[in-house]
C-alpha cells in the first residue's frame, strides 16, 4: 500500500480512540479525610540548635537546615518522577533497658536533658529519634535516670486571634495560664533570674512608660503574685500574667513574659536554677573544752555572703570559707554554743538555711539564783526595790534603761544584794538588767520589766485613745478663745510644755488645721473686704491666720459671732513607751463645755471629734 493510504488508516484509528475516551462516564472521588492531628506537647516549635548535625553534614551553614527534617510534599500539576529513590536507614539500637519516661504537655527534649543532666545528643541516640524537635505528649523515650518530679507544666492557651503576620493574642480568660511552659517555674517568694536582655518593672500595673530596667542576668525577689493584667483596647488582646516583685532599688510589677514582633511569649523570669543554696556547713568538734578551738565550714550558692548568728552575734562573711573560733572568744549564756547560718542574696534579702550546736564539757559555776523588782506594777513616781542572788565565781553590773541610754545602778557579784530606786515622773516601761561575766568568758545576763502605773487621772474616759497611755498631768484650766464661723470654728489654746499659743481651725469634716499663734501687738490684721449683712470679721490672731491662709478663709467663710474668751480644761496624753515618752492625743473644753479630742502627733490636717 501506499503512503497515502496509510495515513488514512492511522486518522480513523485517531478519531475512534478520540470518540471513545468522549463517552466514558465522569467519576467524582471523595476527598480523603485527613487522620486526626497528634496533639503536640508543646505549641512552639523547639529551636533548630536542638536538632543534631550528624558528624558528616557537610551544609551546616545552610541557613534552613531544618527543612530536611519534614517531607517534601508534592504540589505541583505535573506527575512526580516514578523513579524510585534508594534510601539508606542508619544502624541504631534503641537503650531498651533504660528507664522508661512518658512525655507530658509541656516537655522539650532539651528540658529533659537538662533535668537529668544528660547531653541531648546520648538521649537522641538512645532513643533512635529521627525528628528531636518535635515531642508528642504521650510519647515513649528511655532515659538513662528519670527526671525528678516536678509540677505539671502550665497549659498553653488558645490563641484568640491570628492576624496575617502571625501576631497571637491570648484572651483575659487565659490570664493566669502561661502561653508557654518552663522548666523552672517561679512561685512567691523565689528568688528569680532575668531571662531577657532587658525587662521593665513597673511602678503599677497598667503603666508600661514608668519603672525600673533590670537587664538579663540581674536577681530579684518574688513577693508576692501571681496577677492578672489585660491591656484594654489591644487587637489582638492581650492577657499576662504580672509578680509583684524586689529589687536592690525598690519594688514593682514584672511580667512573667513578653511578646516578640512575631507574637510568640518569650519568658521574663525564671526561677534560680535547681542548684542548693547550702552545699556545705559543717562544725567539727561539736564538743569542745572550754579553752579548745572548732571549726566551721561552708559554700552557698546565688548569696552575696553568709551570715552566721553565733549565739545571736552576727558575723557576715563571704559564700564559702571556713572559721575557727574558741569558746572564750564569744558570749557564753550556757555550756551550748548556737550557730544559725543564713545567705544573703545580692538584693539583701536573707535566707535561713540551717543551725549546728557546740556543747562545752566543762564550765566555771555562775548563775542568778533570782532577780526581782518590788512593787510590781509601781507609781510612776514612787520607789522600788530590786534584789538578788548570785552563785559561783563572777561579777558584772546592775543596769536600768531610764531613758534610751543604759545607766549602771551598781556593781554586783557572788551573794544576796539589793538596792532602792526612785522612779522619774514619767508613764513608762522600765528596763533593769543583771549582766555578770567570769575571767573566763562566760557571760551570764538576767532581764526585768518594771510596769508602772498612772500618778494622774483622766478627766473624760475614752477607751479608744486612753489603752495603755497615761495623762502627761492632771487637768489644767487656762484662759482660751473662741469664735464660730459660717464652716466651722476657730480656737486659741494658750501657751503649753512646748512653749507657744496655737490658733486650732476646726472643719466640719473631722480634720483641723494648727498654727502658731504669731499675733504680737494690738493692730488688727487688714481685711479689704467687708462682711456680708450679719456677718463679721475675725480680729488680732485669728484674722490674721484668716487673711493670710485662703484655704482657711475658703473653708470657714466669715464669722457668725465676735471672738469670746472662756475658761478651757485640757490634759494631754503621754504614749507608753520603754525607752521614751512621745506627745500624744489631746484634749480640751470648747466654750460650751464639750470636750473635743485631737490628735496633737499627727501633722497637716488633723483628725479630731467630740467626745460624749
Amino acid at each position: 500500500m501506499n503512503g497515502k493510504f496509510w495515513g488514512w488508516i492511522i486518522l480513523v484509528i485517531i478519531m475512534i480512540g478520540l470518540l471513545g475516551g468522549c463517552s466514558r462516564p465522569i467519576v467524582v472521588e471523595d476527598t480523603p479525610t485527613p487522620p486526626p492531628a497528634v496533639e503536640p506537647a508543646f505549641q512552639l516549635p523547639d529551636p533548630v540548635t536542638e536538632r543534631p548535625l550528624a558528624e558528616d553534614d557537610q551544609d551546616a551553614d545552610d541557613p534552613f537546615p531544618e527543612l530536611e527534617d519534614f517531607p517534601l510534599l508534592w504540589a505541583g500539576n505535573d506527575d512526580p518522577t516514578d523513579e524510585p529513590v534508594e534510601s539508606v536507614e542508619p544502624v541504631c539500637t534503641v537503650r531498651d533497658d533504660w528507664e522508661q519516661y512518658t512525655v507530658v504537655r509541656g516537655d522539650t527534649l532539651s528540658q529533659i536533658a537538662s533535668r537529668i543532666q544528660t547531653p541531648m545528643r546520648e538521649i537522641i541516640e538512645g532513643n533512635c529519634l529521627q525528628n528531636p524537635g518535635q515531642l508528642t505528649t504521650g510519647q515513649k523515650l528511655f532515659l538513662p535516670i528519670l527526671p525528678a518530679l516536678r509540677s505539671s507544666p502550665v497549659a498553653f492557651p488558645e490563641p484568640a486571634y491570628t492576624l496575617d503576620n502571625n501576631y497571637i493574642g491570648y484572651p483575659a480568660s487565659a490570664c493566669f495560664d502561661a502561653p508557654f511552659s518552663t522548666s523552672r517555674p517561679v512561685a512567691q517568694g523565689d528568688e528569680a533570674i532575668i531571662e531577657r536582655a532587658q525587662a521593665l518593672i513597673k511602678e503599677n500595673e497598667y503603666d508600661d512608660s514608668r519603672g525600673t530596667i533590670v537587664q538579663e542576668g540581674d536577681v530579684v525577689w518574688v513577693i508576692s503574685g501571681p496577677f492578672c493584667y489585660s491591656r484594654e483596647g489591644d487587637s489582638p488582646q492581650r492577657a499576662y500574667r504580672q509578680w509583684y516583685v524586689q529589687t536592690s532599688s525598690g519594688a514593682g510589677y514584672l511580667d512573667e513574659y513578653a511578646f516578640s514582633t512575631d507574637g510568640q511569649p518569650q519568658s521574663n523570669l525564671e526561677r534560680l536554677p535547681d542548684q542548693p543554696l547550702l552545699e556545705l556547713f559543717s562544725v567539727t568538734p561539736t564538743t569542745i573544752d572550754l579553752d579548745e578551738t572548732f571549726e566551721i565550714e561552708w559554700r552557698a550558692n546565688h548569696v552575696q555572703q553568709v551570715i552566721f548568728y553565733i549565739n545571736g552575734e552576727p558575723y557576715q562573711l563571704g559564700p564559702r570559707g571556713s572559721l575557727t573560733l574558741s569558746p572564750q572568744d564569744l558570749t557564753l549564756l550556757d555550756q551550748t554554743i548556737d550557730i544559725v547560718v543564713a545567705g544573703q542574696s545580692f538584693y539583701g534579702f536573707e535566707h535561713y538555711f540551717d543551725e549546728q550546736q557546740v556543747v562545752i564539757s566543762s564550765m566555771p559555776s555562775l548563775t542568778i539564783q533570782s532577780f526581782s523588782v518590788s512593787p510590781n506594777p509601781a507609781p510612776s513616781n514612787g520607789r522600788v526595790s530590786l534584789s538578788w542572788e548570785i552563785a559561783g565565781e563572777g561579777s558584772g553590773n546592775l543596769r536600768w534603761f531610764p531613758f534610751e541610754e543604759p545607766v549602771n545602778l551598781i556593781e554586783v557579784g557572788p551573794g544576796i544584794g539589793s538596792i532602792a530606786v526612785d522612779l522619774p515622773d514619767i508613764y513608762k516601761s522600765y528596763l533593769f538588767t543583771l549582766d555578770l561575766r567570769t575571767e573566763t568568758g562566760l557571760t551570764v545576763e538576767e532581764s526585768l520589766t518594771l510596769v508602772t502605773t498612772c500618778p494622774y487621772t483622766f478627766f473624760v474616759v475614752d477607751p479608744e485613745h486612753q489603752s495603755g497611755n497615761c495623762p502627761a498631768s492632771e487637768p489644767k484650766a487656762a484662759s482660751a478663745a473662741y469664735q464660730q464661723f459660717e464652716g466651722g470654728f476657730m480656737i486659741w489654746e494658750p501657751i503649753e510644755e512646748d512653749g507657744y499659743a496655737k490658733i486650732l481651725v476646726f472643719y466640719p469634716d473631722g480634720t483641723l488645721s494648727v498654727f502658731s499663734d504669731s499675733f504680737f501687738d494690738d493692730s488688727d490684721p487688714v481685711i479689704d473686704e467687708e462682711p456680708p449683712e450679719g456677718k463679721v470679721a475675725p480680729v488680732r490672731g485669728f484674722g490674721k491666720v484668716w487673711s493670710e491662709f485662703p484655704t482657711v478663709r475658703e473653708k470657714l467663710g466669715w464669722g457668725v459671732a465676735a471672738e469670746e474668751s472662756y475658761s478651757m480644761i485640757r490634759q494631754r496624753i503621754d504614749v507608753r513607751s520603754l525607752y521614751a515618752v512621745l506627745i500624744g492625743d489631746t484634749y480640751i473644753t470648747d466654750h460650751n463645755g464639750r470636750i473635743i479630742w485631737y490628735d496633737g502627733s499627727s501633722q497637716g490636717l488633723i483628725p479630731w471629734s467630740y467626745i460624749e
